[in-house]
């Protein structure tokens, strides 16, 4: 998913540099291992058999589309 800038949608007032807005909105790679596996550790903490199998699926599908970037 590219990230669509649209000129004059963010108040540049007192920015004094060019801004690198592709570093300043992504995030990297190791935030979404770490982000997905804390979800996941929560959900098999708090839910344990009762998460419904939708959501496992759903969880375990996000995680493999991560690794994948």
């Amino acid at each position: 998913m590219e990230t669509v800038l649209v000129t004059g949608t963010i108040d540049m007032t007192g920015i004094e540099k060019d801004v690198d807005w592709d570093k300043l909105f992504s995030l990297p790679k190791d935030y979404w291992v770490e982000d997905i596996a804390e979800t996941r550790h929560f959900l098999e903490t708090e839910l344990g058999q009762d998460m419904p199998p939708v959501v496992l699926k759903e969880l375990l599908e996000q995680q493999q589309r991560i690794a994948n970037m």
